[in-house]
């Protein structure tokens, strides 16, 4: 039995750009493995343990499949950031599309559930 510290797994999702990509280049210093989910894949110059699927977490139907791609040998997660969001128009709400704000909302709320 080894003696040597188990790798820590992090799964973020939002990795390409903001917070994400930060967080996911700090861990990576840290030899902590990321998985990391967004829409694109994020600039990693020394990509360490990286690993990344590509979705679009504001259509439902694609998160499951990609999460399960991204988890294949994944024995567990010692921590979930959920990160992914978009900014939403500003502006007088008078002004505002419904339509623009439902899809804020449920990228930015209800997909992180």
């Amino acid at each position: 039995m080894s003696n040597a510290p188990e790798t820590r797994r992090v799964l973020i999702t939002g990795v390409s750009s903001g917070i994400g990509l930060g967080l996911t280049r700090t861990l990576l210093q840290q030899d902590v493995r990321v998985l990391g989910i967004s829409r694109h894949a994020p600039d990693l110059r020394t990509p360490g343990q990286f690993q990344f699927v590509p979705c679009d977490l504001s259509y439902l139907k694609e998160i499951s499949p990609a999460i399960k791609r991204l988890l294949t040998d994944i024995p567990r997660l010692d921590l979930v950031i959920l990160n992914a969001g978009i900014l939403g128009p500003f502006g007088d709400l008078k002004t505002q599309s419904i339509y623009e704000m439902q899809r804020v909302m449920q990228l930015n709320l209800w997909r992180t559930k």
